[in-house]
């Protein structure tokens, strides 16, 4: 393997063995079990609490790290293959210099118009927020509100662009497109329960986050306590969701009686 640097975030029995090629200052593991089943040095591993999916120990590492991180890091999962990729695709794509999602696009079961193949032959999901009611959210209960909130815009995508698992190649200068109080709420954000709904929508931001011109909000560029975060939602996010709704229960009115009248589809 490269001398990328590896962020490997562990929970269950999939092995890190694969990590002992490498030199002890070339990754960290993230442990969210008890104990490591594996022979990896102490001084590599850190605890954490088991919350917030692969996303917290993600964030964890680059909050801790923001004025060290090293020129490229690879943000893996301990099981990333074989459950997202096989190993030699692996090894292949967490060898580049560059951003890159690692992903394997023959293994995804795509159904249109749910999920398809982007132009760049990566995943693309449709944004519906499908995975909120399956799951435990605090802050954000549909992805929209996420996403603006965290980013400066208006507007929302219709379909997601993401690596499903959220393993990633991610330069230091990727990582640097947003400030460190960017990723502090972001892993506040995340951390109040082991499958925090939350985790799924950073996980289908981290492609924009890490590799867009959207500008961060202001909002996210000071580090967030639970009252300032819930006034804001209260009195920011609240208000523009009813908003929304109100218009868009018009949109469809209104498109149904011009439908009606001109025997048309312009939906």
């Amino acid at each position: 393997m490269s001398d990328n640097y590896f962020v490997v975030s562990s929970y269950g029995n999939s092995s890190v063995e694969w990590l002992k090629s490498k030199s002890q200052k070339e990754y960290c593991v993230y442990l969210k079990d008890k104990t490591c089943h594996d022979s990896i040095e102490d001084k590599n591993i850190i605890r954490v609490d088991n919350v917030g999916y692969n996303i917290y120990s993600y964030m964890r590492y680059i909050v801790d790290n923001y004025e060290n991180i090293p020129d490229v890091v690879v943000f893996c999962k301990n099981n990333v293959f074989p459950r997202h990729v096989s190993k030699e695709v692996f090894i292949k794509l967490s060898e580049r210099r560059v951003f890159t999602p690692i992903e394997e696009p023959s293994r995804w079961d795509l159904k249109y118009p749910m999920t398809l193949l982007g132009s760049d032959n990566g995943f693309l999901e449709l944004n519906n927020s499908w995975y909120t009611p399956h799951n435990p959210s605090k802050y954000f209960t549909e992805f929209d509100d996420f996403w603006k909130f965290i980013f400066d815009t208006n507007e929302t995508p219709r379909y997601l662009r993401f690596a499903p698992g959220a393993n990633y190649v991610v330069p230091k200068e990727n990582i640097k497109l947003r400030t460190k109080e960017f990723y502090i709420n972001i892993m506040n954000f995340v951390s109040h329960h082991q499958f925090s709904g939350e985790s799924h929508m950073v996980e289908r931001a981290l492609y924009t986050i890490w590799n867009s011109t959207i500008a961060e909000s202001r909002e996210m560029s000071v580090v967030l306590n639970d009252i300032e975060l819930n006034a804001i939602i209260k009195n920011k996010i609240l208000p523009m969701r009813k908003l929304n709704r109100l218009k868009n229960h018009w949109q469809i009115k209104v498109f149904g009686l011009l439908e009606s009248i001109f025997k048309i589809n312009i939906r």
